[in-house]
């Protein structure tokens, strides 16, 4: 009884995240990672002048109204913006940008410095900007694998394990491995555990865009995957001889 408690103890820790907390424990938290707009990245970039739509039209990428006739409203679809190669994006009137390593917020702020002629007392646009192809790959022990896209910028571990339905109860949480590619093409790797209450401080905490969170299986999983077909009739065959040897025994004693 005392060993199987102990086993207990260490199985309920290691499936558990942020251990060795109370009520009393302050964790720090690392600071949110700003997000930098890459090559190839999906803008969704916004310019809309709240007296005149008209001149709003003019600043945004094909401008498309579409019209519902039973409410006599027409919606405003505006398309998306492709980061080229070059780091940069094509805007109507303003023309070419340059926006990679910026954050959303500091392309808001270009985009409006570039509208300053066209800015009066009554009329100054409200001007947005956001990455609309913010994605993470989860892969391995987690309930749902795929890939997921987030409106958040500021997306956690946790929250992206949480969109995978969390961990099944084969993953190692003192396993989980963080793949970063950085914007010249190289990629880092984290091994992280999510049992240790400093992983809030980890730089890998706040996951950036197009980073691949793996799970690794636990043991008895990796033993259980090793056991193929053959493997069972193997030991289907091995139970039905040793049947028949009993019952053969039982027969002639």
């Amino acid at each position: 009884m005392a060993v199987l408690l102990i086993t207990g103890c260490g199985t309920q820790q290691r499936v558990t995240y942020i251990n060795e907390i109370n009520a009393d424990t302050i964790i720090n938290v690392a600071m949110q990672q700003t997000v930098k707009i890459q090559p190839l990245d999906h803008l969704d970039i916004s310019v809309q002048f709240p007296v005149d739509d008209q001149v709003s039209s003019i600043f945004n990428k094909n401008v498309m109204n579409n019209l519902d006739a039973t409410r006599n409203t027409r919606n405003v679809l505006i398309e998306k913006y492709i980061v080229d190669h070059d780091g940069n994006v094509q805007m109507p009137v303003i023309g070419n940008l340059h926006v990679a390593g910026l954050t959303t917020r500091e392309v808001e702020e270009l985009v409006y410095t570039n509208l300053q002629q066209y800015i009066t007392e009554r009329n100054k646009p409200v001007v947005t900007c956001r990455i609309e192809n913010f994605s993470v790959t989860i892969l391995g022990d987690v309930t749902r694998p795929g890939v997921y896209y987030s409106a958040n910028e500021h997306l956690t571990l946790f929250q992206a394990l949480a969109m995978a339905k969390d961990m099944t109860i084969w993953g190692k949480r003192d396993k989980v491995r963080i793949i970063r590619e950085a914007p010249d093409g190289t990629k880092s790797t984290a091994l992280l555990n999510l049992n240790d209450k400093d992983i809030m401080m980890s730089p890998y905490f706040y996951l950036k865009q197009n980073d691949v969170l793996y799970v690794e299986p636990n043991k008895a999983k990796k033993a259980n995957r090793n056991v193929g077909t053959t493997t069972t009739y193997a030991i289907s065959f091995a139970s039905v001889l040793v049947s028949i040897g009993t019952l053969m025994y039982q027969i002639l004693k």
